[in-house]
């Protein structure tokens, strides 16, 4: 595993600290200030609310709020955890399929069944020797078969739809793992080693 340390930054007064993307919200707790990636957007986000914090009722950032460098390290994900992700990514375009697709398969299957209710109409109509019989029957037959794999698979999506599973919920799961980084409290790992 490879450990990188990287610079992100924030924007406080060393009291407060802003807590989200567009610093409109404030905390005390230096843990939960917003990181941005570049320099240059964290300006542009701390010069934004100055110009907008006189007459909002947002959060008030003055002239005493900077841009700080934080140093934070960044870790490889483990390839058992990453294929755990890829699961994930995987159940959550399925869940936000489901729906979808169970409208599908109705649609599917009220076709099939008005298929063999038209066969079933033309047996009670219509004379039938042998040959034609047992056409009629591999024909009713091959249709069954569909009719089953339909509703095994309605089965599946109406038993995930049933679940209510968000799949953003499982989304922002795997973003979030995409964003492993520690940030030391006290001590940079720099200087660990050092007497």
């Amino acid at each position: 595993m490879s450990v990188d340390r990287v610079s992100r930054y924030i924007i406080t007064n060393f009291e407060q600290f802003v807590k989200n993307q567009n610093a409109t919200s404030l905390t005390t707790v230096s843990d939960d200030a917003y990181m941005w990636t570049l320099k240059t957007s964290a300006e542009n986000v701390l010069a934004d609310a100055r110009n907008r914090s006189s007459n909002s009722p947002h959060a008030t950032i003055d002239n005493s709020y900077k841009v700080e460098p934080v140093y934070i390290y960044v870790s490889d994900i483990e390839p058992d955890i990453s294929d755990d992700l890829d699961t994930i990514k995987l159940f959550a375009d399925i869940v936000q399929d489901s729906t979808e697709r169970e409208e599908s398969l109705l649609a599917q299957l009220s076709k099939v069944d008005r298929e063999l209710s038209d066969i079933e109409h033309f047996i009670e109509f219509v004379d039938l020797n042998g040959v034609d019989g047992f056409r009629i029957y591999k024909k009713m037959q091959a249709i069954r078969q569909i009719r089953r794999e339909i509703k095994h698979r309605l089965k599946i999506v109406q038993t995930i739809n049933s679940q209510s599973i968000d799949p953003e919920v499982l989304k922002r799961l795997v973003k979030g793992f995409g964003n492993i980084y520690y940030k030391p409290r006290e001590v940079d790992f720099d200087d660990i080693l050092k007497g």
